[in-house]
């Protein structure tokens, strides 16, 4: 049988150190992270309304940007050709 030596106390206090600052940078990279999302959510959840999701596009850069419809039908349409017609038979 093969006997572990014991982990010497200046390799446990570095072991700590380490997952500490490696804690804290990961926290530290979160927060930009989390200002994005929260800004996206905040000036987004606004604009969702039906008339974004039934219009199409108008092209404009400024005033009403239109909505999604084309680019929803087209998804549709891209995973309905692409879905495998075996699967439609039972």
């Amino acid at each position: 049988m093969t006997v572990i030596a014991a982990t010497s106390p200046r390799r446990r206090r570095t072991d700590r150190a380490m997952r500490g600052l490696m804690l804290g940078m990961t926290l530290l990279a979160l927060v930009p992270l989390v200002l994005i999302l929260y800004y996206l959510l905040k000036q987004g959840l606004g604009a969702l309304s039906v008339d974004f999701f039934t219009n199409d596009p108008t092209g404009r850069f400024l005033g009403d940007p239109g909505g999604i419809r084309s680019a929803i039908l087209g998804t549709l349409v891209i995973v309905g050709l692409a879905t495998p017609r075996s699967r439609w038979r039972c």
